[in-house]
């Protein structure tokens, strides 16, 4: 009986033996292997999948230029750039190796190396093109050349429409150009094609924001943070959307979770400041400024909302002119007078100590740097302040 089983095994593996050396693939299986493990960001599992197979072909160009954009992923930019040579060298047209040669450069801000190398992709052609555009596409957005990404982000859809990248990236240059309606309708494909879903809901919520739906980034921050509950960056914008909602209670609780995740964010103190400033706990502004100096005494913003506060707190036992100027023009020195919220906070400081000359020329600086309708409002009703001789005071909150 048991000699019939082996010889029933023998007669399976004689006819049937074509057909599986057909279907086993070794090699064809690392490669898919090292796909799988990098769409997933398991990096190490790509070098790992890719390195088997060029141990199973070693002149296989697409697995070294796999296997360096792993390498790029995991900031080994050396072995990265050993592979992506070596990729090319075997077959000058691997175009994920000029891709990965050009992110590195990209990532030096060397951006015209950069766009040499993919430009060099693009003209490979293959399979990898949409990528090719697709990164061309990032590097226009890192020199601020936004309708350029438009375009090249564009034609990486047209090539692949179901590109996930391409959609978040253009989603990207989108809120740049201020464009958030076409912003939000890119996010929402990123979404749905399973592209990175805590930044794709982050930045979606960054152009709710944008068009004053707090309502939206509030819920879209929200879900970014479920899905990743330790992401810092998540709690801080929450918070600034809360904050720029009114609702101070739960932006200090953001911006406290943040400092608990990160305890040395500066900008976190900053904001919790404000938001204290704001809700009428003077006390408490002040405290978390004074940490963010301690952490950083060469910190602009914590300068400028120091003096600020200490210009215009409604309690006048919280006020002190001469250390608000001294804090505001500290800022403005750091900035080289290019910040309109340092200007601002200046112009408040000697207005505070009687100087309405200088409060004048600093409340114009901060109304010529305004940008947005609100914020030219405000400087407009401050410097007519000024012009009658009066200190501007923040309102008490009810």
């Amino acid at each position: 009986m048991k000699y019939r089983k082996v010889w029933a095994l023998a007669l399976v593996a004689i006819f049937l033996s074509p057909a599986l050396a057909a279907a086993a693939d070794p090699l064809k299986d690392a490669m898919q292997k090292g796909k799988a493990c990098f769409d997933k960001g398991d990096y190490d599992g790509a070098v790992a999948a890719y390195s088997e197979a060029i141990k199973l072909d070693p002149m296989k160009a697409d697995a070294y230029g796999w296997r360096a954009w792993a390498f790029e992923r995991k900031d080994n930019f050396g072995k990265a750039v050993s592979d992506a040579d070596e990729a090319i060298r075997l077959d000058p047209k691997t175009a994920i190796a000029y891709c990965v040669r050009g992110s590195i450069l990209q990532e030096r801000k060397r951006l015209d190396k950069a766009l040499a190398e993919y430009n060099e992709a693009i003209r490979c052609g293959g399979r990898d093109l949409p990528m090719a555009y697709c990164c061309r596409g990032t590097a226009y957005q890192s020199g601020k050349e936004y309708d350029k990404a438009i375009v090249d982000h564009t034609e990486a859809l047209r090539l692949c429409p179901n590109y996930a990248d391409a959609y978040y990236f253009r989603g990207l240059a989108f809120e740049e150009r201020g464009n958030y309606d076409k912003s939000i309708a890119d996010y929402s494909e990123a979404i749905r094609l399973k592209f990175d879903a805590p930044t794709a809901y982050r930045r979606r919520a960054n152009a709710y924001r944008g068009k004053g739906e707090f309502g939206k980034a509030i819920a879209d921050y929200t879900e970014a943070i479920r899905l990743a509950p330790k992401d810092a960056h998540s709690y801080l914008c929450r918070g600034f959307a809360y904050a720029k909602h009114g609702d101070y209670e739960q932006a200090i609780a953001d911006f406290g979770e943040v400092i608990q995740l990160t305890p040395k964010s500066i900008e976190a103190y900053n904001l919790r400041g404000a938001a204290h400033f704001k809700k009428g706990e003077y006390d408490k502004a002040i405290a978390d400024v004074n940490k963010a100096m301690r952490l950083d005494s060469t910190d602009a913003r914590s300068h400028a909302l120091l003096g600020w506060f200490l210009a215009t707190c409604p309690e006048a036992r919280f006020r002190d002119g001469k250390k608000a100027v001294e804090h505001a023009t500290t800022a403005c020195e750091l900035l080289r007078e290019k910040d309109q919220w340092a200007a601002n906070a200046v112009a408040a400081a000697y207005a505070e100590v009687g100087e309405f000359d200088k409060a004048i020329e600093f409340g114009q600086k901060a109304l010529k740097g305004a940008t947005e309708d609100e914020d030219k409002n405000d400087c407009r009703k401050r410097l007519g302040l000024y012009q009658d001789r009066k200190p501007y005071r923040e309102e008490k909150p009810k």
